[in-house]
């Protein structure tokens, strides 16, 4: 058994009342057994102490939208020409880090982030809070996801297991292949940006997509999904 003591800090327990201050909490296997006054809380004989007088102990906070894969080359704006893989997935590793250095122990990405980053998480191998990826979004052409300039014709490419670029859907079809393709690969969830945008000068974010049949088409396919 592995035991944790945190001892001697001022608890916000996130219930809405008032901070306790010299509290301590006992954790024993990842979970919380005991928390009380620390004048009364004996030391353990095995495990490890922190001493957290002057500190403040809370739980660990949700972010419920962040875009840790929107840097470098999945950049909707400011690009390099230097920018490439390696230093991206870098960039990656750092944002997540610093997430939960600043407390974030939960977060859901809204799009731009491969789930292979939130299974590295998983596994042990990056440190970083636990991740619900959506992978790529999904966007009709000239949509809010279209990151391409005006006289752009190429899409951009994902990288599986690495780079979750937009992706471009223009029928009922493409929008539930597309859907598929992220479930797939392990997105929690679907991120469809239905309307312009305002990262792009040239389409409004008062226009949204011209047929709505075709995002409504992913309602159809909840059950086939496995996610209804």
């Amino acid at each position: 058994m592995t035991t944790l003591l945190l001892h001697n800090a001022t608890v916000i327990d996130g219930t809405g009342a008032d901070p306790k201050p010299r509290t301590s909490v006992l954790v024993e296997n990842g979970l919380i057994q005991m928390v009380g006054p620390a004048d009364n809380t004996p030391l353990p004989t095995s495990g490890r102490v922190i001493e957290l007088d002057g500190h403040t102990l809370m739980p660990g906070l949700t972010d419920a939208h962040v875009h840790f894969g929107q840097v470098g080359i999945n950049a909707v704006a400011n690009r390099s020409p230097e920018d490439n893989l390696t230093t991206y997935a870098l960039d990656v590793v750092e944002n997540m880090e610093l997430a939960l250095q600043e407390g974030f122990t939960t977060v859901r990405d809204a799009a731009g982030l491969d789930p292979a980053f939130a299974f590295a998480v998983e596994r042990g191998l990056i440190n970083g809070p636990r991740i619900l990826p959506a992978g790529s979004p999904l966007s009709q052409t000239g949509g809010h996801g279209d990151q391409r300039g005006r006289y752009e014709s190429a899409v951009p490419e994902s990288v599986p297991g690495i780079l979750a670029a937009p992706e471009i859907c223009d029928s009922p079809d493409a929008v539930r292949a597309a859907a598929r393709r992220q479930l797939r690969l392990g997105a929690t969830q679907i991120k469809v940006m239905g309307s312009g945008g305002v990262m792009l000068q040239h389409y409004s974010p008062y226009k949204v997509a011209e047929n709505f049949n075709v995002l409504a088409s992913l309602a159809p396919g909840r059950v086939d999904l496995g996610i209804g």
